[in-house]
């Protein structure tokens, strides 16, 4: 992950810096998605802690991520 982060110029926000957090939706495909602020912005974050295998399906989250990237820079 922290490869992905780097060679996608993506910074790591600790999670005490979001306010408003809310469910959003119960495992939506790979994790659970809540909805929050950070710096009065709106953002999404998904939750892999829930998951089996969670290294995984965290790698397989971060290729798709990787190629949804690659498909709107272009």
């Amino acid at each position: 992950m922290d490869q992905f982060i780097f060679k996608n110029k993506l910074k790591w926000i600790s999670y005490d810096k979001f306010e408003n957090i809310n469910k959003y939706s119960d495992k939506e495909g790979f994790g659970i998605i809540y909805k929050a602020k950070y710096k009065r912005i709106k953002v999404i974050l998904k939750d892999f802690n829930h998951l089996n295998n969670s290294d995984e399906c965290l790698n397989e989250f971060l290729n798709e991520l990787s190629s949804d990237f690659y498909l709107t820079s272009n």
